[in-house]
């Protein structure tokens, strides 16, 4: 749905990368772009 959700490989890539040096990536689904995101609290954590 989230047309955004191509975009989590990179950031694992991104962080395993860096997380030794303190880089930390923090994700907040949000229905605010165009209704991608309309799932429950529960579905969209898995």
């Amino acid at each position: 749905e989230c047309g955004y959700t191509p975009q989590y490989a990179q950031l694992q890539e991104l962080y395993d990368t860096y997380k030794d040096q303190g880089l930390v990536v923090i994700g907040f689904p949000s229905n605010d772009f165009g209704g991608q995101e309309p799932g429950s609290e529960a579905e969209i954590a898995t």
